[in-house]
């Protein structure tokens, strides 16, 4: 079975399976452990999870969700994390807040994927710590002309 999404912002897909879905840079959304999640900010400080769930139920089914409260205020902090099970359903979340951008407590929030698989790796993360000091000595192995701390007198 083979299933066509077409999301505006992000490139024509065709799954099998599971979805490939791409965010305005190009990047590919990638899985967490148990679904794909979406962090949203710019959160009035009172929203509580309640008024994220009746938001986000009316289109999808939300599989999980985690909002920060201030532990000395008991505010919201700002910024939540939610996670749906399936790809089409965070794919769908995101193409209706491209389209009616969502607000929660008259605020428009903002909506982006939380993991994606960078197509770029960055070698030096790879590199050890022994392997950078190794190429400093073997520079300064050569030059013995190095000027040396002054003697007391």
């Amino acid at each position: 079975m083979s299933i066509e999404l077409h999301i505006e912002g992000a490139s024509d897909i065709t799954i099998a399976g599971s979805a490939k879905v791409f965010t305005e840079e190009n990047a590919p959304v990638a899985k967490s452990v148990e679904g794909y999640v979406m962090i949203m900010s710019n959160l009035h400080p009172e929203t509580t999870e309640d008024h994220i769930f009746d938001v986000f139920e009316e289109y999808v089914r939300v599989s999980n969700l985690h909002l920060n409260m201030d532990k000395r205020t008991g505010y919201c902090k700002g910024y939540a994390l939610i996670e749906f099970k399936d790809i089409e359903d965070a794919a769908e979340i995101m193409e209706i807040h491209r389209e009616e951008s969502l607000t929660i407590l008259g605020r428009k929030i903002e909506l982006d994927y939380a993991f994606v698989n960078s197509e770029e790796k960055d070698i030096s993360r790879f590199k050890s710590k022994g392997y950078q000091s190794r190429e400093v000595r073997s520079r300064l192995s050569g030059n013995n002309n190095r000027d040396r701390s002054p003697s007391r007198v």
